[in-house]
Order: C-alpha cells, then structure tokens, then sequence
C-alpha cells in the first residue's frame, strides 16, 4: 500500500489531504438487500471470521427467544469458517436492525455499511473455490411476524432445505444489489 499525505497551508490552519492506493485482486458479488416490497426489513446477519458454528447457533437462539422470531436458516463459505444467517420475518428497519445489533459474534464492518446504506446485504453469489452450504437450522413455530415470501423463494433457489413458500410468489419482489470486495 503507498501513501501520500498533502499538506496545504490555509489561514493559518493546515488542510491534509490523505491518499492511499493499493494493488489487489477486487471480486464482484451479488447479494439481495433485506428490504421487502412493502417497506419491511428482515434479519439477515453476517458473522465475523473464523468464529465457531457453535458459537454463532447460541447467539442467534439468544435473539430468537428473546424477540420471538421465526425458523433461522445458518449459512457458511465451506470450506472457512465464514457464516451468514436469514430470518424471513418482517419487522420495521429499527427493530430489524436493533436484532441484528443485540446479535454476538456479528461483522462490525457488515453491521457499519449496513447503518449507511440503511438496508442489509448478503451475499448470494459463489466466491472462487469455495462452496456455499446451508449448515444449520434454529427451528421456531413462532409465527408473531409476517413473512417475506419473496425472500423466502430466492434463499430457497440458492440453497437446498431452506423450503419453498406455499403458495410461492409468482413473481418475486427483492431488490438486489452488486458490491465489490478483496475478498
């Protein structure tokens, strides 16, 4: 990485400017933003790495017992320990967001770009040789929230036992969204 700081005097104050640059291979992901066609938000969480599933279960049941939410769907980067996790309940963006921050063990990058994009993203598409995996289910009956059937269908597309909506949507409604990452 090369770093250049420009110093320029002003009226007696000094304005710094700081540019960095750095040569790295950038990936190009696509993910589905947590909102819903009506305005709803569902959890959707990203977990730091290399942090244990054991870990991340206890802390998403936490949550779960605590706000009463619905079946969560735990999803990994095999072969790292790389976790994500999605809830198909619709709460309002502070709540959602008061969950997923209530959450151990969470991304605090995740949770930042979250609060400044004011919606969630995870990611759906592949990473180069990696393989994604749904590898755990916290199952609820707890039917308090609304579901989003349309998320719902596209985790159900990516990943095999998350089951379909009934009846399924026949036109799903999700907003998706393209990012880039060094990773």
């Amino acid at each position: 990485m090369k770093q250049l700081i420009i110093r320029i005097p002003i009226f007696g104050r000094t304005l710094a400017l700081q540019i960095r640059t750095w040569i790295a291979k950038i990936s190009t992901h696509y993910g589905v933003t947590n909102q819903t066609p009506d305005g709803y938000f569902i959890p959707m969480w990203d977990f730091a790495e290399d942090r244990h599933l054991e870990d991340i279960m206890n802390s998403l049941s936490k949550v779960q017992d605590e706000f009463g939410l619905s079946t969560i769907y735990v999803l990994q980067t095999f072969p790292t320990e790389s976790y994500r996790a999605v809830c198909f309940d619709k709460l309002i963006f502070t709540k959602s967001m008061g969950i997923i921050c209530m959450t151990d063990n969470i991304d605090h990058q995740y949770l930042r770009f979250s609060w400044i994009r004011l919606r969630c993203v995870l990611r759906l598409s592949k990473k180069i040789g990696r393989e994604e995996r749904l590898v755990g289910t916290l199952p609820s009956f707890n039917d308090k929230y609304e579901k989003s059937v349309d998320h719902q269908s596209i985790f159900a597309k990516f990943y095999e036992g998350i089951p379909s909506p009934n009846p399924s949507p026949l036109k799903v409604r999700v907003s998706l969204s393209k990012y880039e990452s060094f990773r």
